[in-house]
């Protein structure tokens, strides 16, 4: 079963950071205007209209294209995640997309990994490059003289655990019935040693260990522009940033 990370459990104006928390998995979300240095700026949480996160100081409270949020993806980069997660970007509207970059260093927007060229209203796709990078950063883009957008979710799946096979003690009590001998069996679970182990899906993110500190820079190409259309009227379209990191 998935689990979804939303953006709008806090609503209203926040600080410059704040932690968004579902299954025991903490993403950390900060806010930035764009400038020589990026500056922290205030987030928002909206949940008018539209739900999601976006910038305080912005119209409509939204991601423009002088400013973006970065998410912190430790967790779910050293958790026991299946597979690749996903993120959602909504109130995406005519003119408008948004462009997700990836970068070792927070405050910094670092490479471009996937820029969305739709008018899809919400549009989900795979995290780009996702285990190169401990930030990754939306911000707004598009053809559009004021694109704007909101951060709706992220959503990921835990590698679920499996007991062992419960070590057993057999009894077994022969029983006499006429001429014939027969055994009865008795099972005993001795529960006190049941352990866990993950089960058969692979779990290719645990132990990344690119949260251990940040590296000297950032790598990976650009990746190509995704061109999917999401639906309209809440359907998701689903993209994929098919950049090369050489």
């Amino acid at each position: 079963m998935a689990s979804i990370i939303s953006f709008d459990q806090f609503i209203g104006p926040l600080g410059t950071s704040q932690a968004y928390t579902t299954d025991n998995i903490t993403v950390t979300a900060y806010g930035y205007a764009i400038g020589t240095p990026d500056t922290p700026t205030n987030l928002f949480g909206r949940s008018d209209t539209e739900l999601g996160l976006g910038i305080a100081n912005n119209p409509l409270h939204e991601i423009n294209t002088q400013s973006y949020v970065t998410l912190d993806l430790c967790e779910l980069l050293t958790g026991d995640i299946d597979g690749i997660p996903t993120i959602t970007v909504d109130s995406i509207q005519p003119t408008e997309g948004f462009t997700v970059y990836g970068s070792n260093t927070l405050g910094t927007l670092g490479t471009s990994l996937y820029v969305s060229n739709d008018s899809a209203v919400i549009q989900t796709i795979p995290i780009p490059f996702f285990g190169q990078y401990k930030y990754i950063s939306v911000t707004a883009s598009g053809s559009g003289t004021t694109p704007d957008v909101l951060l709706s979710n992220i959503t990921f799946k835990i590698c679920p655990c499996c007991p062992l096979p419960v070590p057993m003690n057999v009894q077994v009590e022969p029983i006499l019935n006429m001429s014939v001998s027969k055994l009865k069996v008795k099972i005993v679970k001795n529960y006190a040693l049941c352990k866990f182990k993950p089960s058969p899906c692979e779990c290719p993110t645990s132990g990344n260990t690119i949260c251990s500190g940040n590296t000297g820079g950032n790598t990976g190409g650009t990746g190509n522009t995704g061109g999917n259309t999401g639906g309209t009227g809440g359907d998701n379209g689903n993209g994929n940033g098919n950049g090369n990191g050489n």
